[in-house]
């Protein structure tokens, strides 16, 4: 059978694990970039069911902030889900974004989506 792919919350919580440790490990982050970035193309923003959480979304954007990880295709698609976090979404998760693209230079996707 084909191996099942990690989750959102999988892939935020190795990137984190690797940032917080200093480990900087470019073929990790780019390997779990195509992993997210697979995921959206799967699940689009437009069925919120299965969009990623917010919870996962800041998470990713800070392990790749706190790494220095700046793989524009990634974050395009992620500043394309925070800007549609839904309504309700904590103010922590939407704080912990905007400071995770503002630090990865992308201060205009961080105010505007």
């Amino acid at each position: 059978g084909q191996d099942a792919l990690p989750s959102p919350q999988a892939v935020a919580l190795i990137l984190n694990a690797f940032s917080r440790a200093g480990i900087p490990d470019p073929p990790l982050f780019s390997a779990m970039s195509l992993v997210v970035q697979s995921y959206l193309a799967e699940h689009p923003s437009s069925s919120p069911s299965s969009a990623m959480s917010p919870q996962a979304v800041s998470s990713i954007l800070n392990a790749c902030a706190n790494g220095g990880f700046k793989d524009p295709l990634l974050l395009d698609a992620l500043s394309k889900e925070a800007a549609a976090f839904p309504p309700g979404t904590s103010l922590q998760h939407i704080a912990c974004a905007a400071n995770a693209l503002v630090r990865l230079g992308r201060l205009d996707a961080a105010l505007t989506g």
